[in-house]
């Protein structure tokens, strides 16, 4: 795939971002995991998660091809508008949080247009947080919600973002197509 992701950053770490990574180092090998995560990041690359720790959003970001905003959804906003002066262009953010509408508007007024927000919601979880409890076969025949830019069809989706959907299904999930 000639736009394939060769970066993905990881700000967050806990279940659902560290069990991103395992499925991701399992199932794409060559792309490179970098975390943020103030609390779980070293045990995210000690457990395979990441590759490396950042010390920052701003430098977990800076390379990135791909975002992913794990973090608890009240600090998202924030993490949005702080990520958004160091993102490469052409880099698209999404996150895994639960509630759409609010992040997605938050998102069109931080972000440049270079970077397009793609809200995910993967339909995954466990009865325990953290990142020690991440596993690799969480999203395995989960359904993951992703509500594209608006204005962009659904048959443009998998035009637009076809190497974040090949990452979405290489953990085992299947995309659903929502608005926020």
């Amino acid at each position: 795939m000639a736009d394939a992701i060769q970066t993905v950053a990881l700000v967050g770490t806990g279940l659902i971002g560290g069990s991103l990574g395992l499925a991701l180092r399992d199932r794409r090998p060559s792309v490179q995991l970098v975390a943020y995560d103030p609390v779980a990041g070293s045990e995210a690359v000690a457990r395979g998660a990441a590759h490396r720790q950042a010390a920052s959003p701003a430098l977990a970001v800076r390379d990135a091809d791909l975002v992913v905003l794990g973090a608890p959804m009240r600090y998202l906003p924030v993490l949005l508008s702080d990520i958004a002066p160091h993102l490469k262009p052409g880099a698209v953010v999404t996150d895994v949080g639960s509630v759409k509408a609010p992040l997605v508007a938050h998102a069109a007024d931080v972000l440049p247009d270079r970077n397009p927000f793609v809200g995910g919601h993967p339909m995954a979880g466990a009865e325990r947080g953290g990142m020690a409890h991440a596993d690799a076969f969480l999203f395995e025949n989960a359904t993951w919600v992703l509500c594209p830019p608006a204005g962009l069809g659904e048959a443009d989706v998998p035009n637009r973002f076809p190497a974040l959907i090949d990452l979405v299904e290489a953990t085992g999930a299947r995309v659903l197509l929502l608005d926020a």
